[in-house]
C-alpha cells in the first residue's frame, strides 16, 4: 500500500518524517484484513487520521483515455498530459 511505503513512522521514503504510533497501529489492522468491505471500511479510519494530522493533501488516480483516428499517426498520450502536437500528423 502506498500509504505503508510513504508514511509509516521511520520507513526510508517517509519524506514527511511523519510519526504516529496511531496511524501505524491502524495501518497494520487494516493491511491484516482480507475482506475488501471490511478492510475499506479500516482503511477509512487510516486515511481519516492522516487528513487529521495534515500531513498530507490525499492523492487521487484518475483514468486517463485516449480516442483517435487510424489516419492520426504519431500521437501518444503524456503522462502529464501534455500533448505534444508538432510530433502528429494526418495519414492521407
Amino acid at each position: 500500500m502506498v500509504l505503508a511505503l510513504g508514511y509509516r513512522s521511520g520507513v526510508p521514503w517517509n519524506e514527511t518524517h511523519y510519526n504516529s504510533p496511531e496511524f501505524d497501529k491502524a495501518l497494520d489492522e487494516a493491511s491484516a484484513i482480507l475482506d475488501v468491505n471490511k478492510r475499506k471500511a479500516a482503511m477509512e479510519k487510516v486515511e481519516q487520521i492522516i487528513q487529521d494530522d495534515a500531513v498530507i493533501a490525499q492523492p487521487l488516480w484518475r483514468s486517463v483515455f485516449s480516442v483517435a483516428n487510424e489516419k492520426i499517426k504519431g500521437y501518444v498520450t503524456h503522462p502529464t498530459l501534455y500533448h505534444q502536437w508538432h510530433k502528429v500528423w494526418i495519414d492521407a
